[in-house]
């Protein structure tokens, strides 16, 4: 709860700056590449269910292309395509007093995001929206993570003359936040990293 406030705050930090500055109109859009990772992953429950299988993370990676356009002269529209991979394991229940060794489990999920970008001091954004989820990975050792879900983030850019801009995107992710499924208790990938991207800008 407190994330999400702090990033309404600077949404709206953002918002009242952009209104007072005089900014060169936007580019009629920007195409790029994107690699995330730097993070972790949690697989959660909404209730406290006694004696469930616990979670643990290795490690991710998500690579992706995106496509951003600007809305007006402080606010951009954001959407692509993104692969991630997610290594975990699972640990079984202690309740029934024997020992279960761990096992692995890869979800993979394609992610289409909607979002949107406030600009604001330059070089700086905050971001956010919902994302459609499709789990591809080949396993029924977790909770399928097709769905919809959402995120929000912070970041840096650098615009270059040349039309290159580069940008760094901390964020967090919620998965199948509504799954497409009817299981009970379903688990929702709660994913947090630091997002890398090179863009080029069309005049």
């Amino acid at each position: 709860m407190r994330l999400i406030i702090t990033y309404i705050l600077l949404l709206g930090i953002a918002t009242a700056m952009n209104a007072q500055e005089d900014k060169p109109e936007k580019s009629k859009g920007a195409f790029g590449i994107t690699f995330a990772s730097f993070g972790g992953d949690e697989l959660l429950h909404f209730q406290n269910l006694d004696g469930a299988a616990s979670y643990g993370s290795d490690n991710f990676f998500a690579i992706g292309v995106n496509y951003v356009r600007g809305i007006n002269k402080w606010l951009d529209f954001e959407t692509g395509l993104e692969f991630s991979k997610h290594n975990m394991y699972i640990n079984g229940s202690s309740l029934s007093g024997e020992y279960t060794p761990s096992r692995k489990v890869v979800p993979k999920l394609i992610n289409i995001p909607l979002t949107v970008r406030a600009n604001f001091l330059k070089y700086f954004f905050a971001n956010g929206g919902i994302m459609v989820d499709i789990d591809v990975a080949d396993s029924d050792d977790y909770d399928k993570q097709t769905g919809l879900g959402a995120m929000m983030g912070i970041g840096a850019k650098y615009d270059f003359s040349s039309g290159l801009s580069v940008f760094v995107n901390p964020y967090i992710k919620g998965h199948s936040l509504l799954p497409f499924t009817t299981d009970n208790y379903h688990r929702r990938l709660m994913n947090a990293g630091i997002r890398l991207g090179i863009m080029y800008n069309f005049r």
